[in-house]
């Protein structure tokens, strides 16, 4: 980390180091550039072992694989950092991609991440049950399916 603000600052950027312990921060003029040195839940050489090295804007870089993003991203949540919009986004486009049954074992030490993970299971973004579908429009859908007879048997019975 201090290598790294050193050679921020030796190219001409301005560099900070703020109380938060996990990250630094410099800028190049206008742009504000976080170097993450300490990803919650997540030691540093494991994310650049699992990373993807893809081309980002034509430059080749190491990626983030998305169950690490995701790890990292909701052991992150806090009493006083408790933002889901974000997380749900990112759900929603790479729900397939996450395999959510190792997500929930990497996070069930935070209770925000327990929460998120109910959320997403019951807004039918993810399923990690064997043989079960999650979400509860699913399963209000299955509700009113297993209803409709009845609802029939009603109507006939009363001339309708």
């Amino acid at each position: 980390m201090e290598r790294a603000l050193e050679s921020c600052a030796a190219a001409g950027m301005r560099t900070e180091t703020p109380p938060e312990g996990w990250l630094v921060k410099a800028w190049d003029g206008g742009v504000l550039v976080d170097l993450i040195y300490r990803p919650t839940g997540l030691p540093v050489d494991d994310a650049f072992t699992s990373a993807e090295v893809l081309n980002v804007h034509a430059i080749a870089m190491p990626v983030l694989a998305v169950d690490d993003l995701m790890t990292t991203k909701l052991l992150a949540l806090t009493e006083h950092n408790l933002d889901y919009a974000p997380l749900l986004e990112y759900a929603r486009s790479l729900r397939e991609q996450i395999n959510w049954q190792s997500l929930r074992e990497r996070v069930d030490g935070s209770p925000f991440a327990r929460a998120f993970l109910t959320l997403v299971e019951e807004l039918g973004v993810c399923t990690w049950h064997e043989g079960r579908t999650a979400g509860a429009a699913e399963a209000q859908s299955a509700a009113t399916d297993a209803a409709a007879p009845n609802l029939r048997e009603v109507s006939r019975s009363y001339g309708g």
